[in-house]
């Protein structure tokens, strides 16, 4: 099970100055298909358009509680570990294998109205004591991944995502931080900025909607958890073509 919230923003289309400098310099991204998996889910928002997604995820299928690895008799009635999410990268739908997911529909009506909406979700965190049975479980709250929505024109959605989530069985454990600032042009061009710890794996991609193209647009593979403290962030500054 996860946490799941739903958050709908409207918006009307508004003429402003250009907040992101834009370049003709395109990264080389990786694009592919998969017939019918962007569908229309009952609470998507109207239009047509885009959808964006970031995942994190525990590539491991568990992970030692580092406060045991030191003395692990400590743990004996504890938490001795935790299960990952026991997956490598992946567009499409990973069963709730993640730590932190967020959703972004970008879509615009044939009115020119725009919508924003957003899809919250949390991985449920299981404890295992040393002998591999179920100690202990629970969610970290949905309010770990928030919206902040930056603006609209007439050809292009703007809007940021922040997410600082730790481990909620272990709450002197780091955040797993995640920011990104994304404009994506009507035509699915777009410039995206990320920030983000260098654990665990991180993974980006943006679908047409409903379609069935996409980008990859990033992914980042976990380097071992001592980097998820802020000193070891790692930015990057992404840009893809159009889809059409």
């Amino acid at each position: 099970m996860c946490a799941v919230s739903l958050i709908d923003i409207y918006y009307e289309p508004k003429e402003i100055t250009a907040i992101v400098k834009t370049t003709s310099a395109f990264q080389d991204i990786d694009k592919g298909s998969d017939i019918s998996k962007v569908a229309s889910p009952s609470n998507a928002p109207p239009g047509y358009g885009y959808l964006l997604t970031y995942n994190a995820f525990i590539p491991l299928n568990d992970a030692v509680n580092p406060f045991c690895a030191a003395l692990a008799v400590t743990c004996i009635n504890g938490n001795y570990k935790f299960h990952g999410d026991g997956r490598g990268f992946s567009v499409w739908d990973q069963d709730d294998k993640f730590r932190v997911r967020s959703t972004v529909w970008l879509t615009k009506t044939h009115s020119g109205k725009k919508y924003i909406k957003q899809r919250r979700e949390i991985g449920e965190t299981i404890g295992y004591d040393m002998f591999g049975r179920v100690n202990d479980r629970d969610t970290a709250p949905i309010s770990d991944i928030q919206l902040t929505y930056k603006n609209t024109t007439s050809s292009n959605w703007y809007h940021r995502v922040e997410i600082a989530s730790n481990n909620p069985l272990a709450p002197l454990s780091p955040d797993i931080n995640v920011e990104y600032y994304s404009r994506v042009n009507v035509n699915g061009s777009g410039y995206h900025k990320v920030v983000h710890d260098r654990a665990p794996s991180h993974e980006m991609y943006l679908h047409n909607y409903p379609g069935d193209d996409y980008y990859v647009l990033y992914r980042h593979s976990h380097e071992g958890f001592r980097f998820l403290y802020p000193v070891s962030r790692k930015e990057k500054e992404i840009y893809n073509d159009p889809f059409f």
